[in-house]
């Protein structure tokens, strides 16, 4: 009975494995495209989207496996904000695998740049994210001062907001 029951279901499995692997090699095909025609920064944005829906299904390994491809394009493209976006990546890449010293280092470097660089919308995102990190290490009053930091950014981005 159980036989019958698995031989019913491999259809089903074998046609979500063939929609997987169809949109792999599709993205796979479209980066190598852009990357020929000389068009990096079309070919990390893609990464980034690749390893982003990667981590949303859960498939932890191919996300980092493709964060670490996008993160490694842009650094040698010197596209500022395709790197800081790929680092952002790699950060929550990190941090689903638990490595959190190097989801910091990320989130750090994410920062750094993106405040010399007057981009109040990444160092947002990575400012949130270093308190989500506190918060996974249970440090709660660092917490509480990253997720502050996060609402100047925040306050910088909308204008102030009304005090609570």
């Amino acid at each position: 009975m159980a036989v019958a029951g698995l031989a019913g279901a491999l259809p089903s499995l074998v046609e979500a494995l063939e929609r997987r692997l169809r949109t792999h090699l599709e993205t796979s095909v479209q980066v190598l495209e852009h990357l020929a025609e000389e068009r990096v920064p079309e070919a990390v944005d893609l990464l980034v989207r690749w390893g982003s829906d990667e981590l949303r299904e859960g498939r932890i390994e191919d996300a980092r496996a493709v964060a670490v491809s996008a993160t490694a394009l842009a650094e040698r493209s010197r596209d500022r904000l395709r790197t800081l976006d790929a680092h952002l990546l790699s950060a929550r890449v990190h941090r689903a695998l638990g490595r959190l010293r190097q989801a910091e280092v990320d989130y750090e470097t994410v920062l750094r740049v993106a405040l010399a660089a007057k981009d109040g919308e990444r160092a947002l995102t990575a400012a949130v994210g270093l308190g989500n990190l506190a918060v996974d290490r249970g440090t709660w009053s660092e917490a509480e001062r990253r997720y502050d930091r996060a609402e100047t950014f925040l306050d910088a981005l909308d204008g102030p907001r009304a005090e609570r």
